[in-house]
């Protein structure tokens, strides 16, 4: 009867920790649990690049020094306004406010063990190979799939760019033609 109790005890402590061990799996993550995963894959640098190549995008838009007709006064000025707006852009959005709009996403989606185990993997040997390879798997990747994109993209951006002239030399409302402006 002893053991009887005894492995009746045993079953339920057993089973009490296999209910904690499920329940717990549930759990939702915690901030901390998130912004520890989001360090271990290196996502500040991540940032950094992002920022990075989000500039180099922007600084096209914009007129440069080597334009051959711009004084150097001129160029000067272009380089002082550049930098300030680089400096501008570079702390317009931290990366603590992107961590701190993205932690609860991932909250909603990830439970505390699939966090664990995603930081479990960045951490491990593999993990940091994966992080530290993915800007050059990047970067390469990048290299094949630009000129390529830009080349099958050019007949369509010309032929709708055609249509957007077409549609411009419309009067609106009455179909007709705009006249062009004298000379």
């Amino acid at each position: 009867m002893k053991h009887m109790i005894v492995l009746a005890l045993a079953l339920a402590m057993s089973l009490s920790a296999v209910a904690q061990q499920a329940a717990s799996a549930d759990q939702p993550a915690t901030r901390e649990d998130v912004v520890r995963m989001m360090e271990a894959t290196g996502i500040h640098s991540q940032y950094e690049q992002m920022q990075t190549a989000m500039l180099e995008q922007v600084k096209e838009l914009f007129p440069t020094t080597e334009d051959e007709h711009l004084t150097a006064a001129q160029r000067a000025k272009i380089k002082d306004i550049t930098a300030r707006m680089i400096a501008e852009i570079m702390n317009a959005y931290p990366v603590s406010d992107a961590i701190n709009d993205i932690v609860p996403i991932y909250q909603k989606h990830f439970t505390r063990a699939y966090v664990s185990a995603i930081t479990a993997f960045y951490l491990s040997p593999a993990g940091h190979k994966f992080v530290h390879q993915m800007p050059e798997i990047t970067s390469e990747y990048m290299a094949i799939v630009v000129p390529k994109m830009q080349q099958r993209t050019k007949p369509i951006m010309d032929r709708y760019r055609k249509e957007f002239d077409d549609a411009l030399k419309t009067t609106p409302g009455t179909g007709q033609s705009t006249p062009k402006p004298s000379k």
